[in-house]
């Protein structure tokens, strides 16, 4: 019965798409990975029609941006952006908009504000939506007022995968003690097919019409996952998976000043993503994989319970934080931890961002070198990043850097993380070519000095363009005891974005325990990893990617593998997705 589970998925999907029409596209514009945030790395607005005078065009762009309350360097959804666009309507000057996005360099994206002028200045705010037209072409819009808005959220994805000379052939090597799975492909190719659905409500009111107006906002949203076929860590899977991923409040408002200032605030509780910066520290909050299935689609984002609140005043942002992470059933650690998250962020130039966090409640286990162990719990980590990144209409070099540093209250440990990167974006050439070398470092345990020097992971992450060091090697050292050099050329065709990667892995300890193949690597250059991705926009609601890559095992892991290692381990891993 439950191989059936992806047909009734992919059905699902087919109907979805066939059904309801995807949203028009202005020439050249692109989409955005449909079912997941995304990073704004910069936000214009452009005229749908008639183009006002100059003049308007300098005081009504601002404005428009204000009202949309969408602003760079900040980590929006759908249903963000589709709110943002709904709150436009209220402007007397304007008749319709709506939104698309671009991609820009690394894994930011350029949000496109559409909007035709109104003819005459009108007054009040029409109603629309399903709920009002009866209509099924309104659709994902249930009901939209000058109050409020709600909407259905539909997603899904489906992701092959085939894999070959898995784990280089040491499988069972590598997953002894791994609580994913202990029967994994060996050296022949291993298909894998995984599909996930994810629906629910997201819906916003206003509840206060004071000098600061109050908005009530929330979201409900379920998720089925299917794993069928030879997945990483278990050949012949068959799983299904459902959970409630989203389930979530909170209260929002914003006011500008006489003198122009803008705050906003947010307090939101509830089972709910959460992302700070390029996601050293915190990305994604929850499990995939095993019996809960996903661990090439990752459709689990939200930690199980997280508390948000945040203040911001014009380029500046704070914010409180408390989550507990979704961790998987046979992996889960009990961690709770808070802290907090200062950014300054601006449209081109400098931005940067600070975080504090404190684990104070933790089973994950911190191992020493003669395997006995200790805690996260007491665990004190700061993050530090800064970026210089100007007009991207323009070539420009474009800088980035970050650091991090962890101590623990209860024991002695002290260990740290950086990460250097310059580029140059051509952005004023065919193509838009931008090239990049980045530098990392995550510390490994020394076994010769009485502190413990590991990096602690946390719930580090991102895309392969930030904090995976590669989609391979992060199966066998995942953000901590890693030296990476990485480098990077991006391409950007009409409507696509072709990123290609070489890396060259060094251990930065020989000490890997409790890491497997024997908790000692024999030289510290471990790896090489060359990847290729190709990433495309069919319109707003659909998203497909593709990405091949293969990891050659460095000297340092070569050596200590019980059998010998003379091919790469490949993958070729492809996403269609489509969200409403």
């Amino acid at each position: 019965m439950k191989r059936t589970h992806l047909i009734i998925i992919l059905i699902l999907t087919l109907l979805s798409a066939s059904l309801f029409p995807s949203y028009a596209q202005a020439p050249g514009s692109g989409g955005m990975n449909p079912d997941r945030r995304m990073n704004i790395g910069e936000i214009i607005v452009a005229w749908d029609s008639i183009i006002p005078a100059e003049e308007v065009q300098k005081t009504l762009s601002p404005r428009i941006i204000k009202s949309a309350g969408i602003f760079p360097n900040s980590q929006v959804s759908s249903f963000d952006l589709d709110f943002a666009v709904s709150r436009l309507a209220a402007m007397p000057e304007v008749a319709s908009a709506r939104w698309s996005v671009e991609f820009l360099a690394g894994s930011d994206f350029r949000l496109i504000i559409w909007v035709r002028i109104a003819d005459k200045i009108k007054e009040g705010f029409v109603k629309s939506g399903m709920a009002v037209s009866k209509s099924r072409s309104e659709f994902p819009t249930i009901f939209k007022n000058e109050r409020s808005y709600l909407k259905f959220n539909l997603s899904g994805n489906l992701t092959p995968t085939l894999i070959t000379n898995t784990w280089w052939g040491n499988g069972k090597t590598f997953t002894e003690f791994n609580p994913y799975g202990k029967n994994p492909p060996g050296t022949e190719p291993a298909l894998d097919i995984e599909a996930y659905l994810m629906g629910g409500l997201a819906g916003v009111t206003r509840i206060s019409n004071g000098r600061v107006p109050i908005y009530a906002f929330g979201a409900v949203q379920a998720l089925g996952v299917t794993t069928l076929g030879n997945e990483l860590y278990n050949i012949n899977s068959n799983t299904f998976s459902f959970q409630i991923e989203e389930a979530y409040a909170g209260f929002v408002g914003a006011k500008t000043t006489e003198t122009g200032h803008l705050m906003r605030f947010m307090v939101s509780f509830g089972k709910q993503p959460y992302r700070i910066g390029n996601g050293m520290l915190i990305c994604q909050i929850a499990g995939n994989g095993g019996t809960w299935g996903g661990m090439n689609a990752w459709p689990r984002f939200s930690g199980k319970m997280v508390g948000l609140a945040k203040f911001a005043y014009d380029k500046w942002r704070f914010e409180g934080f408390y989550i507990q992470p979704n961790e998987y059933e046979n992996n889960t650690s009990d961690t709770k931890l808070a802290g907090l998250n200062a950014e300054f962020n601006q449209s081109f130039g400098f931005s940067g961002g600070f975080t504090y966090l404190n684990v104070f409640a933790s089973k994950f286990p911190y191992f020493y070198p003669d395997y006995s162990q200790s805690s996260r719990k007491g665990l004190n980590a700061m993050n530090l990043r800064v970026q210089w990144i100007p007009k991207s209409a323009e070539s420009f070099l474009f800088l980035k850097a970050e650091g991090g540093l962890q101590v623990n209250q209860k024991i002695p440990m002290q260990a740290y993380g950086m990460a250097f990167e310059g580029g140059w974006s051509f952005g004023n050439v065919q193509l838009r070519p931008a090239v990049s070398y980045r530098y990392s470092r995550l510390t490994g345990d020394d076994p010769a000095t009485d502190r413990y020097e590991k990096w602690d992971i946390l719930y580090s992450g991102d895309d392969v363009v930030t904090w995976v060091q590669g989609p391979l090697m992060k199966n066998i050292l995942f953000n901590s005891n890693l030296e990476t050099s990485r480098f990077q050329v991006q391409l950007f065709p009409k409507g696509w974005r072709l990123t290609m990667q070489y890396s060259f892995f060094m251990a930065n300890q020989l000490n890997t325990v409790p890491s497997p193949p024997v908790g000692t690597f024999s030289d510290r250059q471990i790896g090489q990893e060359a990847t290729a991705i190709v990433e495309r926009f069919v319109s707003r609601n659909i998203y497909v990617r593709v990405m091949a890559t293969s990891l050659w095992a460095g000297k340092g892991i070569a050596e200590v593998l019980p059998n010998p290692v003379s091919k790469p381990w490949t993958e070729l891993i492809a996403m269609l997705k489509f969200s409403f």
